[in-house]
């Protein structure tokens, strides 16, 4: 389960979250099985974070850092990745359906085995990276 303080510190907004972050370098967070559907998190430090078997659908992750994330198993049905930055996350048995992503999506050396990737047709340009 999520830690519920880092929950609590998270939906206070991106500004708040970040800042706890640069406060806090060393706590990798742990958001494992977290609802966050929908929520906003555009520009958030994501990097390292725990979110394993997470809800992140439809949530807004433009120009986040999720470099080192695990994403394993979480659903991220129409989540929006514009700018986002992938590289090294682990999104094993995570659920892509339909992703909001553009041709700057980074997914450098990100794992994506055993992963459920079902792009529509208006990522033609990211698919070729994936």
């Amino acid at each position: 389960m999520a830690n519920p303080e880092l929950l609590e510190i998270l939906k206070k907004g991106v500004v708040v979250w970040n800042r706890w972050r640069e406060e806090n370098p060393e706590i990798i967070p742990d958001l494992i099985r977290a609802d966050l559907q929908r929520i906003q998190l555009k520009g958030a430090n994501l990097c390292r974070a725990e979110l394993m078997s997470s809800n992140l659908s439809y949530a807004n992750l433009s120009n986040s850092d999720l470099i080192g994330a695990d994403l394993r198993g979480a659903d991220l049905i129409e989540a929006t990745f514009s700018e986002a930055d992938l590289s090294m996350a682990t999104l094993m048995g995570a659920s892509l359906t339909n992703p909001k992503i553009s041709v700057h999506f980074h997914l450098v050396t990100s794992s994506l085995s055993y992963g459920h990737h079902h792009i529509g047709r208006d990522q033609t340009e990211s698919r070729k990276m994936l």
